[in-house]
């Protein structure tokens, strides 16, 4: 059997332009005051807050895009079910 090095998975970063570096830092910089400041946001806000990060990282590495929406699809079910654990109760 040949080992097949195309099917690797590259983390590597593509080149974009000055503007995409210094929107993504303002991007990340802004969630990160909001989360310092424990900011109450609605929860469509918050996904639409998340869909725009996998968005920007999209354009980097796909690859790194696809573990982030894994880990936000993660992220959403245990969201979900921890509310309906405290109406529960």
């Amino acid at each position: 059997m040949k080992n097949n090095l195309s099917n690797n998975v590259s983390l590597t970063l593509n080149k974009l332009p000055m503007e995409m570096d210094v929107l993504s830092a303002v991007f990340v910089i802004f969630l990160l005051v909001l989360l310092y400041n424990k900011t109450p946001l609605p929860e469509y806000t918050q996904l639409s807050f998340l869909l725009a990060l996998i968005v920007l990282i999209s354009c980097y590495n796909i690859e790194i895009s696809i573990i982030v929406v894994v880990l936000a699809i993660i992220y959403v079910l245990y969201q979900n079910n921890r509310k309906k654990e405290e109406q529960l109760n």
